[in-house]
């Protein structure tokens, strides 16, 4: 153990982070775990996908507090939708799958952000009158 007082504190500091950190690695694993599960019970696709979208909110948290790399974190949520969406083309039968993965979301939500910025832009300040 340190000797110096701030050491000692950083010591605690960096055991805590380490159990959190843990945990979170812990529950980002249970919850691919749950969808992969899933997936080989055949379950119904609106279970398998309520499991995944709660494995991406994780990876996704995960991502941020730097647990994982974010290039881990989007393999790994990649990964996942592409077998969630194979699992659904298998029991639909359909050509085209609904696709679950960021991408889709991110296009829909750029698309009314710019809904958004032209309709702000499209706002005038009128002249101040002349006194």
């Amino acid at each position: 153990m340190a000797n110096i007082k701030s050491a000692k504190k950083r010591a605690l500091q960096n055991e805590k982070r380490h159990l959190i950190n843990l945990a979170r690695k812990t529950a980002v694993k249970t919850a691919v775990k749950k969808v992969l599960n899933s997936l080989a019970k055949s379950d119904p696709i609106e279970e398998t996908r309520a499991f995944f979208l709660d494995a991406q909110k994780k990876i996704a948290s995960a991502k941020g507090k730097g647990v994982l790399h974010a290039n881990t974190a989007s393999r790994k949520i990649s990964r996942l939708a592409k077998k969630c969406n194979e699992a659904e083309l298998q029991v639909d039968g359909e050509s085209k799958p609904k696709t679950v993965t960021k991408k889709a979301a991110a296009t829909k939500s750029k698309s009314v952000a710019k809904k958004k910025t032209a309709a702000t832009k499209k706002k005038t300040v009128p002249a101040k009158k002349k006194a």
